[in-house]
């Protein structure tokens, strides 16, 4: 007789920031502090070894590797960090700590005696983050300078790391996505025509010598952004302000997209919005939104220095 895979869904308590920063829209869950997960798994199956997987701030409550691993006799659950659907507000540390949540819920509550993380696109730098700290925390405070004590968290360690399908980190993707075209953060059709990746008549193979001086100027761009979110962390320190949201037009704007001979595979042309010359000006949520998130996206990227030491 054949099973099919049952979703169970889990409201796992989790302990919220203490400096009263809004981390999620809704009140309720503000006042009940839940995070969301769905275990899917064969009725009756084996709790020996079970898959977590988790984003920073998607929805992977339905992830369709879960039924998959759940058919192949691998219990497998997807969570979701208190910023799904809310990215601007994103701290990642703060979401390695829910991932660690997820982990022991599934050893101590759901009594699974080996938990494997499985790293699925932007999860993947997020799984390789909480393994790391859990293993070996030295992390103490965000490039921010808020409080990240993973020493004192007593994370569990998980027992084995898969990347699937995973992306350098959010820092990486940004700095090769972001257009370098761009001139005023505060006007995004103010360009350097020159540099304009979807100009007319720029064609593939794209010049060596052209895609050098943009991924010059991509880079250049993301440290003005930098410089700017760390001026204004000590300007909120000033006025007493807890955030300030901002945008980062333009996103969608490597030339990867439109030119297959760089970095060559068997992929299409397009990303994965579909025509990046029209998904670079719709929103999206690639980039941070606040000087924190900014801040903490640009670790191992800029050069320029955070407002404190990362501390790793």
């Amino acid at each position: 007789m054949t099973f099919e895979p049952k979703d169970h869904f889990q409201r796992i308590p989790y302990e919220p920031a203490a400096d009263g920063r809004v981390e999620m829209h809704s009140g309720l869950s503000r006042h009940y502090p839940t995070l969301h997960a769905n275990l899917v798994a064969i009725p009756g199956c084996s709790r020996e070894v079970g898959v977590i997987m988790c984003h920073p701030a998607s929805n992977f409550l339905s992830h369709f590797l879960l039924r998959a691993l759940a058919r192949a006799g691998v219990p497998a659950m997807g969570l979701n960090t208190r910023y799904a659907s809310n990215e601007p507000a994103l701290i990642m540390e703060r979401a390695a700590l829910d991932l660690g949540t997820g982990v022991r819920w599934m050893a101590d509550e759901l009594g699974f005696d080996k938990v494997v993380l499985l790293g699925f696109s932007g999860g993947g730098s997020l799984a390789s983050f909480y393994q790391s700290q859990a293993e070996n925390p030295t992390v103490t405070a965000t490039p921010a300078g808020d409080p990240a004590p993973f020493g004192d968290a007593d994370l569990r360690p998980a027992d084995a790391l898969m990347l699937v399908g995973a992306h350098p980190g959010r820092a990486r993707v940004l700095r090769h996505w972001i257009d370098g075209a761009v001139l005023d953060e505060s006007d995004p059709y103010r360009i350097d025509p020159d540099l304009d990746l979807y100009a007319p008549g720029r064609a593939a193979p794209l010049d060596r010598q052209w895609v050098a001086r943009y991924r010059d100027a991509q880079l250049a761009r993301m440290r003005r952004i930098d410089a700017w979110a760390v001026d204004q962390l000590d300007e909120m320190d000033r006025t007493g302000a807890s955030d300030r949201g901002f945008v980062v037009h333009r996103t969608v704007a490597d030339p990867r997209f439109i030119d297959t001979t760089l970095d060559p595979s068997d992929r299409r042309l397009g990303s994965m919005y579909g025509d990046p010359a029209a998904a670079r000006t719709q929103r999206r949520e690639v980039s941070p939104g606040s000087p924190r998130s900014a801040a903490g996206s640009a670790r191992g990227v800029s050069t320029t220095p955070t407002r404190t030491p990362s501390k790793i």
